[in-house]
């Protein structure tokens, strides 16, 4: 079950990054009817991914892993919390806009956006995909410091225990492979990057 909601965990996390990075290159694009309801669309199932991350995330913390008590004394992991309810203030602007454009769509109309609110809207957006990236960062560094530990411990042990520190069994070695979605979000990360030094050339 844990393993299950690890996934669905993640799962989440790549599709609330994936949608913002589509809001953000549709905003950016001439605005036609077709990319305005791509955009409302897009926007509801980024709130639905940031609902069920939020939630899968919260019964990980509370009924799996290492507990609530572990977490709530981690200074990284109340980080990480900050910045998903900045992420979620910040997203409250964009979704107004969106929904604003209701009765111009419905009435088959390009919504008519002023160049400063098109530009907040944009400036936002690219605010979310920078806390994202700062998000996942401390995911990443967090996990690099335990897997550390892990082989710093497994290391002493095999020292104290007499064993050559050389042996073909170490700590690097019986350390389970880093997965493959860890590569793609370091991929993404230097895209989203990419797409940060874009905007503000």
């Amino acid at each position: 079950m844990s393993t299950l909601f690890a996934f669905l965990h993640h799962l989440s996390a790549f599709t609330l990054v994936a949608t913002l990075a589509i809001e953000f290159t549709l905003i950016r694009q001439e605005l036609t009817l077709s990319s305005a309801r791509r955009l409302q669309v897009t926007d509801l199932v980024l709130g639905v991914a940031a609902g069920l991350l939020l939630i899968i995330g919260l019964s990980r913390v509370f009924f799996f892993e290492k507990g609530a008590s572990y977490y709530w004394h981690s200074h990284a992991f109340l980080l990480k919390i900050g910045l998903f309810v900045v992420i979620g203030l910040l997203s409250i602007i964009p979704t107004m806009e969106f929904l604003s454009w209701r009765p111009a769509i419905s009435a088959g109309k390009v919504p008519v956006v002023e160049a400063n609110r098109r530009r907040r809207v944009t400036a936002v957006i690219h605010a979310e995909l920078a806390a994202i990236v700062l998000h996942a960062q401390l995911g990443l560094d967090r996990e690099r410091l335990r897997q550390d530990v892990v082989i710093a411990n497994h290391d002493s042990a095999v020292v104290e225990g007499g064993v050559d520190g050389n042996c073909e069994h170490r700590a690097a070695d019986v350390l389970p492979p880093a997965p493959a979605a860890r590569h793609a979000l370091h991929r993404l990360l230097a895209h989203l990057r990419a797409l940060g030094d874009e905007t503000a050339q």
